[in-house]
Formats: structure tokens, C-alpha cells, sequence
């Protein structure tokens, strides 16, 4: 089963949009506007579309909107729905209940109880921040264009559209065999060990990193645990303290040395950090208040987040101060601290506000999705190769062929706030997370 029809969509930031109808058949095919020319070439069952400017004319949204068949629709509709982060559980649903939703990567439809499958996908993730929503009669897959103009004679190639075809199972090794052409890095041993969090949460300390290394030695020798890392609560100040300094009052001897005691047992040693958000009266904004990035929307705050009662803000990952503060903040991390294991979280702040996910941020000097991908890359440069990164409560594509892995669920646990889901209902969310994605 395929689509039935396609159109392309440009949604103009004046409120103006043209519709380009579209053929999923044809290997090459033009359109245009009075301001902007559109270029699609197919590649197998992939399609690559490139933007120029013809005059100059900001631009919002650039869609691909694809058309269900009426025939395929009048059954009973499954849809795997990817959510939008690590962070979002990953579900399979009723097509009526997820009219109006957004999702991202990849979405499948199935007719139940049968093979009858369409699907459809990004499988690049170079440049622009793209998102799926899910209509009654179609598909769109968007990118975000972030209102800038197009310039004269430069080509912006959108993501690449993957079309699937056959069993959902054999679109999604497809979908998944495409991103593993462009993104895949080399497989490296799971570390296996002991995160702070779930135990201690922000109450952590040097003598129980100690006790939990010794512990692993003893009570768990028979495991050959591979790793100790400490989860927020080892820096100076708060969870988003933006400078990423060790707390001598909690570790006297400093964070070296446990690290080296990890060492001494075969063990990695390896921190978290927040490094893309700090709070509005943290240091690191008090002495470059400019690495700022202020989000103006009308009718919401500017913060990406509120964490308790101070506004969180992402860095300007745009400028070249910003890059040069993560290098300096990961060298320490890596020369002084001793650690070569990352846990990276809050990530997606760099790309959208946590209020609105339809509401992206928009840097100087490039798209979103490339300047995070930059900035990630920084990070990778100055730890290297040999280092461990996994990224947490981040974009699921945009991590791909940096990381070496990244969490694809949210915490197992959330305190003891009885307003919480139960811990059994967490667990549970979770595993389907794992298991459908």
C-alpha cells in the first residue's frame, strides 16, 4: 500500500503558502513560485528536495504532505507514534486518537491484524529540525525554516523524505538501515555499573562514591561492572549551574580521586552534566551575560524552562564564545576530573522550548539542527573518540553518529512526590518505550 497522492507545501512567514502537487513516481521534477524554486529527485524510495531563492522571502514551513488512501482508512488504524525525545514514551495507537499530535523520525500506519502497512520518514538530519503530524486523511512531515529569508544563489537541501514499503518490521530496518549509512559509529562495549540518581539523587557525596565502587568490587564482583557515574549533585550550585565546577565540600580529595579509585578497580569514572541550559542568575550569565539565548514568543516567557523558582535559558550556541566555553568546561571534565564516561541531559533545549514544541529556537549563522549538531561535535572533538557519550533527554535523529548511545525512555524513577506515577506504571512505560523503539 502507498500514499495516494503528494503535495509540497511552502508556508511563507507573511501568512502566504503555495501548493506544489507533486508525483511520488517521477525520478526528477521542478516547481516554483515568484520567490522561491523547488528542485525533488528520487533515489530509490527516498526523495532529496532542495530550496533557492528566486527573490528574497522568509519562509516558515516546508512540507511534504502525504495523502492516506480512503480505502486504507476505513479500518481499524494503528499508528506507531515515535514521540518527540527520550524523554516522550513511545507508543502504538488509534489513528482517531492521535489526530493532532506531532511526532518525529518515523510514523507507520497499519491496517490491524494485517501486514497492510504505509509509512513515511526523515532519514537525514543535517540541517533542519523536522517533526511528523499525524491529520485525519494525511501525513506531514515538516521542516521548521525558522521565518529566515532564503538567500540568492545559495541551494538549502532539506532532509531526505524516506517513503517505506512492505511489513512495518521491513520499513523500519529499512528506515533504520538508511540512518545507519550516513550516521552509524563504531559499536562499543555497554557499560554496565552505578549511576548516583535512582539512589541518592542530588544527595551525593564522596564517601558514597567510594562505598558504591568498594560495593561493586564485593557484592557485585561477579557482574564485572564496568562503570561508576555521578548524577547531579557533584558541581557547584544547582542541576543547570551552567560553569560545571567539582564541589570541594562534598569531595575533599576532589573528583580525581575518585575517579582514580575507579580506575584501580577497572572501572570508568563518568559525570552528568546539563551543559546546554543555565539559569538566568548563574555565574556563567553573570560574566557573559551575551551566551543568553532569549526566546522571544508572543504570549510566552523567554525561558526554556522554570527549574523551582528561577528561569532556565539555553546557551547561544551561535556564537563562537559558547562552543569555546563547552571545550573549556569538557577539557576540565576530562583533564582535571578524570572522567571518560557523558551523560548528557536536558539536550533538546538547545533546539525547542519546553512549553511548545512547535515553538523552535533560531541561531545566527545556520539551522537549528546544524548548529546543535555542531555543538555536540565540539563536545566529541575535545573529549575524544575513546570517550563514552550517551545523550538523555534529548532529539532521538539529531544524537545519531556523535553519541555512542542515548536513553530511550524517561527516568525510571521520579522521586517520591505522591503525585507521580507509581513506580510499577514507570517501569512499565518504559519497557514498551524500549521495546517499540
Amino acid at each position: 500500500m502507498n500514499f495516494s497522492k503528494a503535495e509540497f507545501v511552502l508556508h511563507y512567514t507573511d501568512g502566504s503558502e503555495v501548493r506544489f502537487p507533486a508525483s511520488l513516481a517521477e525520478k526528477e521534477q521542478t516547481f516554483s513560485d515568484r520567490s522561491t524554486f523547488v528542485s525533488v529527485r528520487q533515489c530509490g524510495r527516498e526523495y532529496e528536495t532542495a530550496l533557492s531563492a528566486k527573490a528574497p522571502k522568509a519562509v516558515r514551513y516546508a512540507d511534504w504532505e502525504l495523502f492516506i488512501p480512503d480505502a486504507f482508512l476505513q479500518g481499524d488504524i494503528r499508528v506507531f507514534y515515535n514521540g518527540y525525545t527520550t524523554n516522550d514514551p513511545a507508543a502504538i495507537a488509534s489513528h482517531q486518537g492521535l489526530i493532532g499530535a506531532n511526532t518525529r523520525d518515523i510514523v507507520l500506519f497499519n491496517r490491524y491484524g494485517t501486514d497492510e502497512t504505509i509509512g513515511a520518514g526523515f532519514t537525514s538530519v543535517d540541517r533542519f529540525w523536522t517533526y511528523i503530524k499525524i491529520a485525519a486523511d494525511r501525513v506531514i512531515l515538516r521542516h521548521w525554516m525558522e521565518d529566515k529569508p532564503l538567500t540568492q544563489g545559495e541551494e538549502y537541501r532539506l532532509e531526505r523524505v524516506l517513503l517505506g514499503q512492505g511489513t512495518a518490521e521491513e520499513q523500519l530496518e529499512e528506515y533504520a538501515a538508511r540512518m545507519a549509512e550516513r550516521y552509524a559509529r563504531p559499536k562499543r562495549e555497554i557499560p554496565t555499573g552505578w549511576c548516583s540518581w535512582s539512589c541518592y539523587y542530588k544527595n551525593v557525596d564522596e564517601e558514597k562514591l567510594f562505598r558504591a565502587n568498594r560495593e561493586l568490587d564485593t557484592i557485585y564482583a561477579e557482574q564485572k561492572t564496568n562503570l561508576v557515574q555521578i548524577d547531579d549533585g557533584w558541581q557547584q550550585g544547582n542541576s543547570f549551574c551552567g560553569t560545571w565546577l567539582e564541589d570541594r565540600e562534598k569531595y575533599p580529595q576532589g573528583l580525581a580521586a575518585v575517579a582514580e579509585e575507579c580506575r584501580r578497580s577497572g572501572r570508568t569514572f563518568g559525570l552528568w552534566l546539563a551543559p546546554m541550559i543555565a539559569c538566568e542568575d548563574s555565574e556563567l550569565f553573570l560574566e557573559q551575560p551575551e551566551l543568553k539565548k532569549v526566546m522571544r514568543c508572543e504570549g510566552q516567557p523567554d525561558e526554556a524552562y522554570h527549574f523551582i523558582d528561577t528561569s532556565v535559558f539555553s546557551l547561544d550556541l551561535g556564537k563562537k564564545e559558547a562552543l569555546e566555553h563547552l571545550q573549556r568546561v569538557f577539557e576540565r571534565c576530562s583533564k582535571e576530573y578524570g572522567s571518560n564516561y557523558y551523560k548528557l541531559d536536558f539536550l533538546i533545549f538547545a533546539l525547542h522550548k519546553l512549553a511548545d514544541r512547535e515553538y523552535m529556537l533560531s541561531y545566527e549563522g545556520d539551522y537549528v539542527t546544524a548548529v546543535y549538531r555542531r555543538a555536540m561535535q565540539t563536545i566529541r572533538d575535545t573529549i575524544g573518540e575513546e570517550a563514552f557519550m550517551l545523550a538523555c533527554g534529548a532529539p532521538i535523529s539529531e544524537s545519531a553518529g556523535i553519541f555512542d548511545a542515548i536513553r530511550v525512555t524517561p527516568d525510571i524513577t521520579w522521586g517520591k512526590n505522591k503525585a507521580n506515577p507509581k513506580q510499577w506504571d514507570l517501569i512499565s512505560m518504559c519497557t514498551r518505550s524500549i521495546l517499540y523503539r
